[in-house]
Protein backbone atom coordinates (compact mmCIF):
# COMPACT_ATOMS: atom_id res chain seq x y z
CA UNK A 1 0.00 0.00 0.00
CA UNK A 2 1.66 3.23 -0.94
CA UNK A 3 0.64 6.68 -0.49
CA UNK A 4 0.30 10.50 -2.01
CA UNK A 5 3.96 11.44 -2.34
CA UNK A 6 4.25 15.51 -1.41
CA UNK A 7 5.51 17.15 -4.21
CA UNK A 8 8.78 19.62 -3.92
CA UNK A 9 7.46 22.58 -2.50
CA UNK A 10 3.92 21.96 -2.51
CA UNK A 11 2.01 22.25 0.93
CA UNK A 12 0.63 19.24 3.13
CA UNK A 13 -3.13 19.08 2.15
CA UNK A 14 -4.76 18.07 5.22
CA UNK A 15 -8.64 17.04 5.13
CA UNK A 16 -10.64 17.26 8.84
CA UNK A 17 -14.11 15.56 8.45
CA UNK A 18 -16.05 16.76 10.90
CA UNK A 19 -18.81 15.05 12.29
CA UNK A 20 -19.87 15.81 15.99
CA UNK A 21 -19.23 18.95 17.71
CA UNK A 22 -19.02 17.84 21.51
CA UNK A 23 -15.75 16.11 19.96
CA UNK A 24 -14.16 19.43 19.07
CA UNK A 25 -12.14 19.36 21.97
CA UNK A 26 -10.08 16.46 20.34
CA UNK A 27 -8.78 18.24 17.27
CA UNK A 28 -8.92 22.37 18.40
CA UNK A 29 -5.42 23.05 19.23
CA UNK A 30 -4.24 20.27 16.17
CA UNK A 31 -6.50 21.69 14.20
CA UNK A 32 -5.19 25.27 14.48
CA UNK A 33 -1.52 24.59 14.40
CA UNK A 34 -2.30 23.41 11.10
CA UNK A 35 -4.29 26.49 10.07
CA UNK A 36 -1.86 28.75 11.21
CA UNK A 37 0.98 27.19 9.43
CA UNK A 38 1.50 28.06 5.68
CA UNK A 39 3.14 24.40 4.85
CA UNK A 40 -0.79 23.51 4.94
CA UNK A 41 -3.54 23.57 3.03
CA UNK A 42 -6.47 23.02 5.48
CA UNK A 43 -10.15 22.24 4.48
CA UNK A 44 -12.52 21.50 7.03
CA UNK A 45 -15.35 19.29 5.78
CA UNK A 46 -18.84 19.13 7.98
CA UNK A 47 -19.97 15.57 7.01
CA UNK A 48 -24.01 14.84 7.85
CA UNK A 49 -25.03 11.93 6.06
CA UNK A 50 -23.68 10.01 8.97
CA UNK A 51 -25.73 6.59 9.50
CA UNK A 52 -26.18 7.22 13.57
CA UNK A 53 -28.12 10.41 13.85
CA UNK A 54 -28.48 12.09 17.51
CA UNK A 55 -27.59 15.12 19.53
CA UNK A 56 -24.03 14.45 18.67
CA UNK A 57 -24.67 14.94 15.07
CA UNK A 58 -27.66 17.37 15.07
CA UNK A 59 -25.93 20.03 16.37
CA UNK A 60 -22.60 20.13 14.14
CA UNK A 61 -23.63 22.75 11.83
CA UNK A 62 -24.37 25.40 14.34
CA UNK A 63 -21.73 24.79 16.32
CA UNK A 64 -19.36 25.46 13.37
CA UNK A 65 -21.08 28.82 12.39
CA UNK A 66 -21.22 29.86 16.25
CA UNK A 67 -17.77 29.78 16.62
CA UNK A 68 -16.96 31.42 13.16
CA UNK A 69 -15.20 28.18 11.61
CA UNK A 70 -14.98 27.96 7.77
CA UNK A 71 -16.07 24.69 6.86
CA UNK A 72 -17.65 22.82 3.45
CA UNK A 73 -20.26 20.34 3.33
CA UNK A 74 -18.92 17.45 2.69
CA UNK A 75 -19.13 16.45 -0.88
CA UNK A 76 -17.37 13.70 -2.56
CA UNK A 77 -16.37 14.95 -5.99
CA UNK A 78 -15.13 18.18 -3.99
CA UNK A 79 -13.19 15.91 -1.46
CA UNK A 80 -11.37 14.06 -4.69
CA UNK A 81 -10.79 17.31 -6.35
CA UNK A 82 -9.29 18.45 -3.34
CA UNK A 83 -7.02 14.70 -3.12
CA UNK A 84 -5.72 15.27 0.33
CA UNK A 85 -2.69 13.30 1.57
CA UNK A 86 -3.92 13.26 4.82
CA UNK A 87 -7.70 12.63 6.29
CA UNK A 88 -8.56 13.53 9.80
CA UNK A 89 -11.55 11.64 11.22
CA UNK A 90 -13.20 12.47 14.43
CA UNK A 91 -14.46 8.53 15.52
CA UNK A 92 -13.38 4.78 15.01
CA UNK A 93 -16.79 3.47 14.82
CA UNK A 94 -17.08 3.30 11.00
CA UNK A 95 -20.07 1.55 10.51
CA UNK A 96 -22.80 4.05 12.73
CA UNK A 97 -21.03 6.87 11.76
CA UNK A 98 -19.87 7.21 8.41
CA UNK A 99 -20.98 5.72 5.15
CA UNK A 100 -18.39 3.37 3.25
CA UNK A 101 -16.88 6.18 0.73
CA UNK A 102 -15.32 7.40 3.87
CA UNK A 103 -14.32 4.19 5.45
CA UNK A 104 -10.65 3.90 6.49
CA UNK A 105 -9.76 1.28 4.31
CA UNK A 106 -11.38 3.14 1.61
CA UNK A 107 -9.15 6.33 2.11
CA UNK A 108 -6.09 4.14 2.62
CA UNK A 109 -6.78 2.85 -0.79
CA UNK A 110 -6.85 6.14 -2.35
CA UNK A 111 -3.30 6.95 -1.11
CA UNK A 112 -4.49 8.81 1.60
CA UNK A 113 -3.18 9.45 4.99
CA UNK A 114 -5.82 8.64 7.80
CA UNK A 115 -4.74 9.96 11.16
CA UNK A 116 -6.72 9.31 14.53
CA UNK A 117 -6.49 11.17 17.52
CA UNK A 118 -8.96 9.58 20.09
CA UNK A 119 -11.70 11.34 20.68
CA UNK A 120 -12.37 10.43 24.49
CA UNK A 121 -9.40 8.94 26.71
CA UNK A 122 -9.54 4.89 26.54
CA UNK A 123 -10.71 3.88 29.84
CA UNK A 124 -12.21 0.57 30.39
CA UNK A 125 -10.56 -2.44 30.28
CA UNK A 126 -12.95 -4.70 29.50
CA UNK A 127 -12.78 -7.41 26.21
CA UNK A 128 -15.34 -4.99 24.50
CA UNK A 129 -13.42 -2.03 25.71
CA UNK A 130 -10.39 -3.08 24.07
CA UNK A 131 -11.51 -3.97 21.11
CA UNK A 132 -13.10 -0.50 20.71
CA UNK A 133 -9.74 1.11 21.61
CA UNK A 134 -7.41 -1.25 19.59
CA UNK A 135 -9.43 -3.12 16.93
CA UNK A 136 -11.57 -0.81 15.53
CA UNK A 137 -10.95 -0.47 11.19
CA UNK A 138 -9.71 2.72 11.83
CA UNK A 139 -7.01 1.11 14.53
CA UNK A 140 -5.76 -0.92 11.54
CA UNK A 141 -5.83 0.85 8.48
CA UNK A 142 -4.29 4.36 10.21
CA UNK A 143 -1.06 5.85 9.24
CA UNK A 144 -1.21 7.67 12.80
CA UNK A 145 -2.77 6.86 16.19
CA UNK A 146 -2.00 9.60 18.91
CA UNK A 147 -2.33 8.90 22.22
CA UNK A 148 -1.78 10.23 25.25
CA UNK A 149 1.83 8.66 26.58
CA UNK A 150 4.27 6.05 26.72
CA UNK A 151 2.34 3.77 29.13
CA UNK A 152 -0.97 4.32 26.76
CA UNK A 153 1.63 2.99 24.00
CA UNK A 154 2.67 -0.07 25.30
CA UNK A 155 -0.82 -0.93 26.00
CA UNK A 156 -1.13 -0.71 22.10
CA UNK A 157 1.27 -2.50 21.49
CA UNK A 158 -0.24 -5.56 23.15
CA UNK A 159 -3.79 -5.30 21.42
CA UNK A 160 -3.10 -3.11 18.32
CA UNK A 161 -1.83 -4.72 14.85
CA UNK A 162 -1.06 -1.75 14.26
CA UNK A 163 0.26 -0.52 16.75
CA UNK A 164 3.70 0.79 14.94
CA UNK A 165 1.39 3.77 13.92
CA UNK A 166 1.00 4.83 17.52
CA UNK A 167 3.08 7.96 18.43
CA UNK A 168 2.92 8.92 22.39
CA UNK A 169 2.78 12.75 22.39
CA UNK A 170 0.29 13.80 24.21
CA UNK A 171 -3.22 14.79 22.99
CA UNK A 172 -4.74 18.23 22.01
CA UNK A 173 -7.80 17.87 24.48
CA UNK A 174 -5.15 18.52 26.96
CA UNK A 175 -3.61 21.96 25.77
CA UNK A 176 -6.51 23.52 25.69
CA UNK A 177 -7.37 22.55 29.59
CA UNK A 178 -3.70 24.51 31.01
CA UNK A 179 -5.70 27.63 29.11
CA UNK A 180 -8.23 28.29 31.67
CA UNK A 181 -8.23 32.11 31.17
CA UNK A 182 -10.10 31.60 27.61
CA UNK A 183 -13.11 29.54 28.94
CA UNK A 184 -15.70 31.51 30.97
CA UNK A 185 -18.82 31.29 32.08
CA UNK A 186 -21.75 33.70 30.41
CA UNK A 187 -22.57 36.68 32.74
CA UNK A 188 -26.13 35.35 33.19
CA UNK A 189 -25.02 32.47 34.65
CA UNK A 190 -22.53 34.11 36.95
CA UNK A 191 -25.62 36.47 37.71
CA UNK A 192 -27.04 33.18 39.05
CA UNK A 193 -24.21 31.95 40.62
CA UNK A 194 -23.73 34.99 43.09
CA UNK A 195 -20.10 33.51 44.16
CA UNK A 196 -20.75 30.20 45.49
CA UNK A 197 -19.19 27.85 45.18
CA UNK A 198 -19.79 25.16 42.32
CA UNK A 199 -20.07 22.00 42.02
CA UNK A 200 -20.10 20.32 38.52
CA UNK A 201 -22.25 17.14 38.26
CA UNK A 202 -21.50 14.96 35.47
CA UNK A 203 -23.26 11.81 34.07
CA UNK A 204 -22.37 9.26 31.37
CA UNK A 205 -25.24 8.06 29.85
CA UNK A 206 -26.58 4.83 32.12
CA UNK A 207 -23.80 2.46 30.82
CA UNK A 208 -24.86 -1.12 30.13
CA UNK A 209 -22.17 -3.67 29.12
CA UNK A 210 -21.70 -7.67 28.69
CA UNK A 211 -19.55 -9.35 31.17
CA UNK A 212 -19.33 -13.24 30.01
CA UNK A 213 -22.57 -12.96 28.63
CA UNK A 214 -24.39 -10.93 31.50
CA UNK A 215 -25.45 -7.57 31.24
CA UNK A 216 -23.77 -4.99 34.23
CA UNK A 217 -24.21 -1.32 34.53
CA UNK A 218 -20.92 0.30 35.17
CA UNK A 219 -22.57 3.55 35.66
CA UNK A 220 -24.25 4.70 39.19
CA UNK A 221 -27.95 3.33 39.55
CA UNK A 222 -30.57 6.19 38.11
CA UNK A 223 -32.49 6.10 41.62
CA UNK A 224 -28.97 7.03 43.33
CA UNK A 225 -28.75 10.42 41.27
CA UNK A 226 -32.54 11.24 41.72
CA UNK A 227 -32.37 10.50 45.28
CA UNK A 228 -29.34 13.56 45.30
CA UNK A 229 -31.05 15.61 43.26
CA UNK A 230 -34.23 16.37 45.57
CA UNK A 231 -31.66 17.29 48.00
CA UNK A 232 -30.46 20.18 46.07
CA UNK A 233 -31.77 22.84 47.47
CA UNK A 234 -30.79 22.23 50.78
CA UNK A 235 -26.88 23.70 49.57
CA UNK A 236 -28.71 26.55 47.82
CA UNK A 237 -27.29 29.23 50.37
CA UNK A 238 -23.28 27.96 49.69
CA UNK A 239 -23.23 25.84 46.83
CA UNK A 240 -24.37 26.11 42.96
CA UNK A 241 -24.91 22.78 40.88
CA UNK A 242 -23.73 22.98 37.06
CA UNK A 243 -25.14 19.13 35.71
CA UNK A 244 -23.20 18.49 32.78
CA UNK A 245 -24.88 15.30 31.40
CA UNK A 246 -23.24 12.99 28.43
CA UNK A 247 -24.17 14.33 24.99
CA UNK A 248 -26.44 11.37 25.13
CA UNK A 249 -27.67 11.40 28.63
CA UNK A 250 -31.60 10.23 27.89
CA UNK A 251 -31.50 9.37 24.52
CA UNK A 252 -32.12 5.75 22.85
CA UNK A 253 -28.30 5.08 23.83
CA UNK A 254 -29.71 3.18 26.51
CA UNK A 255 -33.29 1.23 27.27
CA UNK A 256 -36.32 3.28 27.69
CA UNK A 257 -36.98 2.56 31.52
CA UNK A 258 -33.52 4.53 31.62
CA UNK A 259 -34.89 6.63 29.24
CA UNK A 260 -37.96 7.60 31.60
CA UNK A 261 -35.67 7.80 34.99
CA UNK A 262 -33.35 10.44 32.96
CA UNK A 263 -36.22 12.61 32.11
CA UNK A 264 -37.49 12.68 35.69
CA UNK A 265 -33.48 13.77 37.04
CA UNK A 266 -33.61 16.17 34.73
CA UNK A 267 -36.56 17.28 35.61
CA UNK A 268 -35.69 17.49 39.58
CA UNK A 269 -32.52 19.20 39.24
CA UNK A 270 -34.35 21.66 36.16
CA UNK A 271 -36.67 23.00 39.15
CA UNK A 272 -34.27 23.37 42.39
CA UNK A 273 -33.64 27.13 42.52
CA UNK A 274 -29.34 26.35 42.65
CA UNK A 275 -28.58 24.72 39.47
CA UNK A 276 -28.15 24.99 35.66
CA UNK A 277 -28.22 22.44 32.95
CA UNK A 278 -25.03 22.45 30.96
CA UNK A 279 -26.15 20.39 27.05
CA UNK A 280 -23.70 23.05 25.65
CA UNK A 281 -20.87 21.08 23.24
CA UNK A 282 -18.45 22.61 24.59
CA UNK A 283 -18.15 21.11 28.47
CA UNK A 284 -15.12 23.07 29.23
CA UNK A 285 -16.28 26.59 30.37
CA UNK A 286 -18.23 24.67 33.10
CA UNK A 287 -15.42 21.73 34.14
CA UNK A 288 -12.85 24.35 33.86
CA UNK A 289 -15.05 26.76 36.80
CA UNK A 290 -15.64 24.15 38.83
CA UNK A 291 -14.82 24.05 42.52
CA UNK A 292 -15.47 20.56 43.32
CA UNK A 293 -16.68 17.92 40.70
CA UNK A 294 -19.04 15.28 40.90
CA UNK A 295 -18.69 12.38 37.91
CA UNK A 296 -18.63 9.04 37.12
CA UNK A 297 -17.06 6.76 33.98
CA UNK A 298 -16.36 9.06 31.14
CA UNK A 299 -13.47 11.05 29.71
CA UNK A 300 -14.04 13.64 31.31
CA UNK A 301 -13.24 12.35 34.56
CA UNK A 302 -9.88 11.64 33.69
CA UNK A 303 -9.75 15.47 32.89
CA UNK A 304 -11.31 16.36 35.59
CA UNK A 305 -7.75 16.12 37.49
CA UNK A 306 -6.60 19.14 35.38
CA UNK A 307 -8.76 21.38 37.03
CA UNK A 308 -7.50 20.62 40.78
CA UNK A 309 -10.00 20.37 42.89
CA UNK A 310 -11.93 17.57 44.96
CA UNK A 311 -13.10 15.16 42.60
CA UNK A 312 -15.24 12.53 43.87
CA UNK A 313 -15.91 9.61 41.29
CA UNK A 314 -19.04 7.38 41.52
CA UNK A 315 -19.57 3.68 40.35
CA UNK A 316 -22.19 1.27 40.30
CA UNK A 317 -22.37 -0.57 43.76
CA UNK A 318 -23.08 -3.80 42.46
CA UNK A 319 -19.85 -3.62 39.61
CA UNK A 320 -16.64 -2.02 39.35
CA UNK A 321 -15.64 -1.81 36.07
CA UNK A 322 -11.36 -2.24 35.30
CA UNK A 323 -9.82 0.33 34.54
CA UNK A 324 -7.66 0.71 31.80
CA UNK A 325 -4.04 -0.05 33.77
CA UNK A 326 -2.02 3.03 32.66
CA UNK A 327 -5.25 4.97 34.82
CA UNK A 328 -5.36 3.46 37.60
CA UNK A 329 -2.70 5.55 39.87
CA UNK A 330 -5.58 8.44 38.85
CA UNK A 331 -8.59 6.41 39.65
CA UNK A 332 -7.20 5.94 43.02
CA UNK A 333 -7.04 9.29 43.86
CA UNK A 334 -10.13 10.32 43.59
CA UNK A 335 -12.60 10.00 46.52
CA UNK A 336 -15.20 7.40 45.47
CA UNK A 337 -18.46 6.17 46.14
CA UNK A 338 -21.85 4.34 44.70
CA UNK A 339 -24.65 7.11 45.38
CA UNK A 340 -26.32 9.90 47.34
CA UNK A 341 -24.97 8.91 50.66
CA UNK A 342 -21.66 9.10 49.05
CA UNK A 343 -22.28 12.51 47.69
CA UNK A 344 -23.61 13.95 50.70
CA UNK A 345 -20.66 12.89 52.97
CA UNK A 346 -18.30 14.10 50.33
CA UNK A 347 -20.05 17.56 50.05
CA UNK A 348 -19.68 18.22 54.02
CA UNK A 349 -16.25 17.29 53.76
CA UNK A 350 -15.16 19.97 51.33
CA UNK A 351 -17.40 22.18 53.14
CA UNK A 352 -15.00 21.47 56.25
CA UNK A 353 -11.84 22.11 53.60
CA UNK A 354 -10.74 18.97 54.09
CA UNK A 355 -8.87 17.46 51.16
CA UNK A 356 -6.48 14.98 51.86
CA UNK A 357 -6.13 13.15 48.86
CA UNK A 358 -4.70 16.24 46.98
CA UNK A 359 -1.08 15.33 47.21
CA UNK A 360 -2.11 12.19 45.47
CA UNK A 361 -3.93 13.98 42.93
CA UNK A 362 -1.08 15.81 42.01
CA UNK A 363 1.33 13.28 42.03
CA UNK A 364 -1.10 11.21 39.82
CA UNK A 365 -1.52 13.70 37.33
CA UNK A 366 1.91 14.11 36.37
CA UNK A 367 2.24 10.26 35.84
CA UNK A 368 -0.43 9.36 34.03
CA UNK A 369 -0.78 12.85 31.88
CA UNK A 370 2.78 13.82 31.55
CA UNK A 371 2.52 16.05 28.62
CA UNK A 372 0.77 19.18 30.19
CA UNK A 373 3.28 21.77 28.74
CA UNK A 374 -0.18 23.22 26.07
CA UNK A 375 2.20 22.16 23.38
CA UNK A 376 1.12 18.45 22.11
CA UNK A 377 -1.06 19.90 18.83
CA UNK A 378 2.35 21.57 17.67
CA UNK A 379 4.25 17.98 18.36
CA UNK A 380 1.72 15.83 16.39
CA UNK A 381 2.21 18.92 13.42
CA UNK A 382 5.69 18.68 13.27
CA UNK A 383 5.53 14.69 13.55
CA UNK A 384 3.51 14.95 11.06
CA UNK A 385 6.23 17.56 8.71
CA UNK A 386 9.12 15.32 9.52
CA UNK A 387 7.47 12.09 8.72
CA UNK A 388 5.88 12.90 5.38
CA UNK A 389 8.30 11.60 2.89
CA UNK A 390 8.32 8.62 5.15
CA UNK A 391 7.67 5.05 2.96
CA UNK A 392 4.44 2.99 4.71
CA UNK A 393 5.78 -0.22 6.73
CA UNK A 394 4.99 -3.02 3.81
CA UNK A 395 3.34 -5.37 5.75
CA UNK A 396 2.96 -8.77 3.82
CA UNK A 397 -0.48 -10.12 3.76
CA UNK A 398 -0.86 -13.61 5.23
CA UNK A 399 -2.73 -16.05 3.03
CA UNK A 400 -4.47 -19.44 3.27
CA UNK A 401 -5.82 -20.55 0.26
CA UNK A 402 -9.20 -23.21 0.72
CA UNK A 403 -9.55 -25.37 -2.05
CA UNK A 404 -6.87 -26.97 -4.21
CA UNK A 405 -9.05 -28.52 -7.13
CA UNK A 406 -9.88 -27.69 -10.81
CA UNK A 407 -10.53 -23.86 -10.22
CA UNK A 408 -7.28 -23.35 -7.92
CA UNK A 409 -5.54 -24.97 -10.73
CA UNK A 410 -7.21 -23.10 -13.27
CA UNK A 411 -6.13 -19.73 -11.70
CA UNK A 412 -2.69 -20.45 -10.68
CA UNK A 413 -1.99 -21.47 -13.86
CA UNK A 414 -2.11 -17.31 -14.85
CA UNK A 415 -2.37 -15.38 -12.07
CA UNK A 416 0.76 -14.70 -9.86
CA UNK A 417 0.25 -13.10 -6.12
CA UNK A 418 1.51 -9.83 -5.38
CA UNK A 419 4.76 -9.52 -3.59
CA UNK A 420 2.89 -7.72 -0.54
CA UNK A 421 1.06 -11.37 -0.43
CA UNK A 422 2.62 -14.17 1.10
CA UNK A 423 0.54 -17.89 1.32
CA UNK A 424 1.18 -19.36 4.33
CA UNK A 425 -0.36 -22.68 4.27
CA UNK A 426 -3.24 -24.54 1.29
CA UNK A 427 -6.18 -26.38 2.73
CA UNK A 428 -8.80 -28.73 1.07
CA UNK A 429 -11.44 -31.34 2.95
CA UNK A 430 -9.80 -34.13 0.67
CA UNK A 431 -8.18 -35.73 3.66
CA UNK A 432 -5.47 -37.61 0.73
CA UNK A 433 -3.72 -33.89 -0.06
CA UNK A 434 -3.18 -33.11 3.57
CA UNK A 435 0.47 -33.00 5.28
CA UNK A 436 1.89 -32.56 1.48
CA UNK A 437 2.95 -30.37 -0.67
CA UNK A 438 2.00 -28.07 -3.35
CA UNK A 439 3.71 -25.65 -5.38
CA UNK A 440 5.98 -25.70 -3.04
CA UNK A 441 3.29 -25.09 0.17
CA UNK A 442 2.13 -27.28 2.71
CA UNK A 443 -1.48 -28.15 2.53
CA UNK A 444 -3.54 -28.52 5.95
CA UNK A 445 -6.64 -30.24 7.38
CA UNK A 446 -9.20 -27.81 7.76
CA UNK A 447 -9.15 -28.30 11.52
CA UNK A 448 -5.48 -26.72 11.72
CA UNK A 449 -6.19 -23.64 9.85
CA UNK A 450 -6.78 -21.63 13.60
CA UNK A 451 -3.25 -23.01 14.40
CA UNK A 452 -1.99 -20.07 12.01
CA UNK A 453 -1.66 -16.42 12.13
CA UNK A 454 -3.34 -15.32 9.10
CA UNK A 455 -5.51 -12.42 7.36
CA UNK A 456 -7.63 -13.74 4.83
CA UNK A 457 -8.43 -17.42 3.73
CA UNK A 458 -9.29 -17.42 -0.02
CA UNK A 459 -12.31 -20.07 -1.11
CA UNK A 460 -11.00 -21.58 -4.40
CA UNK A 461 -13.76 -23.54 -5.36
CA UNK A 462 -16.90 -23.57 -8.24
CA UNK A 463 -20.45 -22.47 -7.07
CA UNK A 464 -21.41 -25.70 -6.04
CA UNK A 465 -18.96 -25.62 -3.47
CA UNK A 466 -18.87 -22.20 -2.54
CA UNK A 467 -21.28 -22.05 0.03
CA UNK A 468 -20.84 -25.41 2.16
CA UNK A 469 -17.37 -24.52 2.24
CA UNK A 470 -17.70 -20.71 3.68
CA UNK A 471 -20.58 -22.46 6.14
CA UNK A 472 -17.62 -24.49 7.39
CA UNK A 473 -15.35 -21.98 7.33
CA UNK A 474 -17.34 -19.67 9.07
CA UNK A 475 -19.45 -21.48 11.34
CA UNK A 476 -17.73 -24.83 12.54
CA UNK A 477 -14.25 -23.23 12.58
CA UNK A 478 -15.62 -19.96 13.98
CA UNK A 479 -14.00 -18.12 11.44
CA UNK A 480 -14.27 -14.54 11.26
CA UNK A 481 -16.56 -12.81 8.94
CA UNK A 482 -14.24 -10.37 7.36
CA UNK A 483 -11.49 -12.94 6.95
CA UNK A 484 -13.03 -15.31 4.41
CA UNK A 485 -13.10 -13.96 1.04
CA UNK A 486 -13.99 -15.52 -2.49
CA UNK A 487 -11.37 -15.69 -5.42
CA UNK A 488 -12.48 -12.11 -6.76
CA UNK A 489 -10.53 -10.63 -3.89
CA UNK A 490 -7.63 -11.61 -5.74
CA UNK A 491 -8.51 -8.46 -8.23
CA UNK A 492 -7.51 -5.89 -5.07
CA UNK A 493 -4.59 -7.37 -3.86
Amino acid sequence: MSYLELQEREKIRIAFLFQMASFWPSWETFFLECVNDPRFDVKLYLVQDGVDISRHTESAESFLQENNLDFIPFDYSNFRKFNPHIAVIQTPYETLHRKPYLYSLRLKRLEIRVIYIPYGIELADTAAARHDHFREPVLKNAWRIYTLSDEFKREYEKYCENAQAVRALGLPRFDSLVQKHRFTLSNDLQSRIKGRKIVVWHTHFAKVILDSGVEKQVTPYLEEYIEFAEKLADYQKELFFIFLPHPRFGDDAVNETNNRKSAKLLEIIGSAPNTYIDRADDYRPSLLNANVIITDRSALMIESAVVGVPVLYLENIDYREPIFPPLVPLMESYYKGTGSKDIVKFLDMVHSGIDEKKPARESALRKCIPYMDGKCAERIKNDILSSNYEKPLQKKEKIIIFGTGFLYKKIMSFYKFPDNCEIVALSDNNGDKWHKELDGIQVIPPEKINTLDFDKIIIMATNVFEEQIYKQLRFDLEIPANKIEFCEYLAIL
